[in-house]
């Protein structure tokens, strides 16, 4: 499939999750760059609120229309081996086989930031943000025993890192120096890993949001 040179293009996704919002938002990237500011981008169906600010976005809803950029059929249920990324199966699916970048796309105001760096204005030294949980598409799977979580934070204690955890509330505990669990918005959230020096958690939304703004992570 090709999408047009000039005019509109719709990217839908149904029921689309935090992470996928991130990774579609790289496809909205890769056609601005590829065709220029003409074209116009809609994504339905996605996390509006991660597409607020993003200059690659045109607009976007609840319609259920587009192109679909669901990944999962016929990929993930094909078998336990995914060997293309992710981002560059979306991509194909609008015509772009070799995607410039295939980091997922985030962006925040400048006070959002602000905000993040706030929390961590009293510490010195390296930051750590912990992510324990998966979110509602884990079904059981992506995760690690609380022991483990809270033998990680020693561990980082120890070397001087200080760590936070993140995510939802219901998320187990991981005996991190500052609990924010159930505290923050999506949008927060995501703020807080772009100011540390590094991200540890399972892959979850968190994951695809601290490889968007270049933070090293260590994925469980």
């Amino acid at each position: 499939m090709q999408i047009p040179l000039r005019g509109r293009v719709e990217l839908f996704y149904l029921d689309a999750g935090a992470g996928d919002t991130l990774m579609a938002a790289a496809v909205a990237r890769e056609i601005k760059q590829r065709y220029g500011l003409g074209i116009r981008v809609g994504m339905y169906g996605f996390v509006d609120e991660l597409l607020d600010g993003n200059p690659n976005v045109d607009c976007f809803g609840k319609l259920h229309r587009g192109v679909s950029l669901d990944y999962h059929r016929g990929i993930i249920n094909a078998g336990p081996h995914l060997e293309k990324n992710l981002i560059a199966t979306m991509c194909a699916k609008v015509g772009i086989r070799r995607p410039l970048s295939i980091l997922p796309e985030l962006y925040l105001y400048s006070h959002e930031i602000a905000e993040a760096r706030s929390v961590l204005a009293g510490t010195s030294g390296r930051c750590c943000t912990i992510n324990a949980g998966a979110g509602p598409f884990a079904n059981g799977r992506k995760d690690w025993p609380e022991s483990s979580w809270k033998e990680l934070v020693l561990l980082l204690r120890t070397n001087g890192i200080f760590t936070l955890q993140i995510g939802n509330a219901d998320e187990k505990p991981c005996d991190a120096d500052l609990d924010l669990r159930g505290k923050l918005s999506l949008r927060q959230a995501a703020a807080m890993t772009s100011v540390v020096d590094v991200h540890v958690g399972t892959v979850s939304f968190l994951m695809h949001a601290a490889a968007a703004f270049g933070v090293p992570s260590v994925i469980i």
